[in-house]
């Protein structure tokens, strides 16, 4: 009997590891991956398309523009059921704000008349840091999720987190890896600060900007820096330099640093950056106006798709395809071109020759 139950192992082992073969060649197929997409819920957008659920988000900015400013108030929001403009958000949620910036009296001077809400945590770093050998870790940040019952974190910020640890030089690409790690694993949502340098008031903030690694931003799914507008002294500027989860917003927004009562921003507008920054206008009128022409002889009054466009600028021009990705990226920013119901693109009827 032994031995006839033998075959019918053997053929029952194979079997299995058929169907575990095929399991594992569906689950690796592009339809599957659009399956599982399609049974997931829709990203949930807490601020704008500048922060959704389950995003490693990074705000950045110099030194006194107001990037820990906007953080709080970001995440205050978050805590009260709205946007960051008194819009309405689906539910409110708790957040944990790491703050390796500021001190408790610096803190006080900005929101001493202000009352947060009780699910607005904020951890003392400097006690979690004494207390794990100088180590600021994702254990930490796990464990806290527990506690407070809450997956939406803040860290600000992670250059003054690299020079408080006392990890290695690499701390900042190590924590970012962990952050994704912890994003992917429990869909948390995670809001990173970081620096940049002091740039020219002639430049246009750049993704490259961004102080550290570039692998602190390549492993974000959003990145924004805050500028200082020209206009006023107490004006500010968001501009969006990275999104991979939303068509990327052209236009900056436009923001006052206000201290009635308590430090915020106030919404003004959306506007173009170019009128936030000292530019060469004769220069950029002149490109700008050459841009217009392109519009005008690769579209007119057609509607065409990006890579249609990008194709012919190319053959046009005989230029690279990557230069007609600029080319259109352009036309993009400065509104010269707009985007109908089709997800086509037809010229801004104010530029139409």
């Amino acid at each position: 009997m032994t031995n006839n139950l033998k075959p019918i192992r053997e053929f029952n082992l194979i079997q299995e590891l058929n169907n575990y073969n095929h399991k594992k060649i569906k689950q690796n197929t592009m339809n599957f991956r659009l399956e599982q997409a399609a049974n997931q819920p829709q990203m949930e957008e807490l601020f704008g398309s500048y922060l959704q659920r389950g995003e490693i988000s990074i705000i950045a900015g110099n030194t006194g523009d107001g990037k820990s400013t906007l953080a709080v108030q970001i995440a205050d929001r978050i805590t009260r059921q709205k946007g960051i403009w008194n819009e309405v958000n689906t539910q409110k949620y708790p957040i944990i704000y790491y703050d390796f910036e500021m001190s408790d009296q610096s803190l006080l001077k900005r929101y001493q008349s202000y009352t947060f809400e009780s699910n607005f945590y904020c951890p003392d770093v400097s006690e979690i840091i004494k207390n794990s050998n100088g180590v600021f870790s994702i254990d930490t940040i796990k464990n806290d999720i527990n506690t407070f019952d809450a997956n939406i974190i803040f860290i600000d910020n992670i250059t003054a987190m690299s020079q408080k640890s006392t990890i290695d030089q690499d701390s900042a690409n190590k924590l970012m890896r962990g952050l994704k790690t912890l994003q992917s694993t429990y869909n948390t949502t995670i809001c990173v600060l970081a620096h940049v340098p002091k740039i020219p008031s002639n430049v246009p903030l750049h993704i490259n900007h961004v102080a550290g690694s570039k692998n602190i931003v390549n492993f974000a799914d959003s990145v924004h820096i805050i500028g200082q507008s020209n206009q006023l002294p107490n004006r500010r500027y968001l501009k969006q330099v990275k999104n991979r989860n939303s068509e990327m917003e052209s236009q900056v927004m436009v923001i006052d640093l206000i201290c009635e009562d308590y430090l915020h921003f106030d919404f003004i507008k959306m506007d173009d950056e170019r009128n936030h920054i000292d530019v060469d206008t004769i220069m950029e009128d002149n490109k700008k106006n050459k841009h217009i022409d392109i519009a005008n002889e690769l579209i007119g009054t057609d509607a065409i798709k990006y890579t249609d466009f990008v194709d012919n600028y190319a053959k046009k021009y005989n230029k690279s395809i990557e230069t007609g990705k600029k080319a259109i990226q352009y036309l993009k920013l400065h509104n010269i071109i707009q985007q109908n119901e089709s997800k086509e693109w037809e010229v801004n009827p104010d530029y139409l020759i």
